[in-house]
């Protein structure tokens, strides 16, 4: 009887490694015979970069045969294939609009890959991060090892592809945002990005309003330098649009005398350690005299001399 044939394709077979290579494993069969096991079919989890070999040279493995090459006389063997796929499973164990628990493996500037179950990794892209529209770089928003909880909206189990989502959990804010906010009406946000013409400042998470230039409070400095990015600002809504989520804001100007004080924080000179300051009230060169009563003084002197001489 020849190899093939006493060991079946799908039939388990043991073993013990003798060697390690760049793409798996050396099998010598119990039973006569040796074969392979590639890497990607040690486990239904992606291989980690770096990660512990699972076994090393003179271990035992039991394995299933995938394959059988007659010309090298070697098996093609996989120990994944002993334990059943998720993905035949995938729709009844992740429904799509199910919420569940995973863990970021994967950062990427188009979004992020999580771990559901070993094997199976859905990617949350970065526009189904936030409906905040500042979320550009999903490897700035987390990182490998952060625990999430997502909801699944697509599967595809042709490709064992899933598609998950973060914002979707919550309602998008401008459905509701002319309940929050309305014509007249005051709030707080920070400067998010400028443009040629205005500001754009985010009054939550998902909503964002635009401040023309004509409307900003500074206008002698450049926008950029008086508005920086994160500053906080005081604005009034103009007009909103939940339809075509736009809102038009201005800034509000300060009341007048917290403006007049903060010009006088900005003209008055340091303090500078060991100054006098009540020196400087009696300092000459202080001393204002009006012009009048100088010419006063001057003329009372030469009436004063003439009546000397006079006498």
């Amino acid at each position: 009887m020849g190899l093939s044939e006493q060991y079946a394709k799908g039939s388990t077979v043991t073993g013990r490694v003798k060697a390690v290579d760049d793409f798996g494993f050396l099998v010598v069969l119990d039973a006569g015979g040796q074969g392979h096991i590639h890497w990607s079919d040690l486990s239904w989890e992606r291989p980690q970069e770096g990660a512990e070999q699972p076994f090393k040279e003179g271990d035992s493995i039991t394995a299933q045969v995938l394959d059988f090459n007659s010309e090298t006389q070697q098996f093609t063997l996989g120990v994944k294939q002993l334990t059943s796929d998720p993905w035949a499973s995938i729709e009844q164990s992740f429904p799509v609009g199910s919420v569940v628990n995973g863990e970021v493996v994967k950062v990427f500037e188009f979004g992020v890959f999580v771990e559901l179950v070993p094997g199976v990794e859905g990617l949350i892209h970065v526009t189904d991060l936030s409906w905040s529209k500042r979320t550009k770089d999903g490897s700035e928003a987390y990182k490998i090892g952060d625990p999430l909880t997502v909801q699944v909206d697509k599967i595809d189990t042709d490709n064992k592809r899933l598609s998950l989502t973060i914002k979707d959990m919550t309602e998008d804010p401008w459905l509701s945002a002319e309940d929050r906010y309305g014509p007249g009406q005051t709030a707080h946000g920070k400067v998010v990005s400028h443009t040629t013409f205005g500001l754009f400042v985010e009054l939550e998470p998902g909503i964002e309003g635009l401040v023309h230039k004509s409307d900003l409070v500074t206008s002698s400095a450049p926008m950029e330098a008086a508005y920086p990015e994160g500053r906080e600002l005081q604005v009034q809504i103009q007009s909103i649009d939940s339809e075509l989520q736009k809102m038009s804001l201005a800034e509000v100007a300060p009341k007048a005398k917290d403006k007049q004080e903060v010009e006088q924080e900005t003209t008055e000179s340091p303090d500078v350690p060991g100054r006098d300051h009540d020196a400087d009230l009696v300092s000459p060169s202080n001393w204002q005299t009006p012009t009048s009563l100088i010419v006063s003084i001057i003329v009372l002197g030469a009436l004063a001399w003439l009546s000397r001489m006079i006498q």
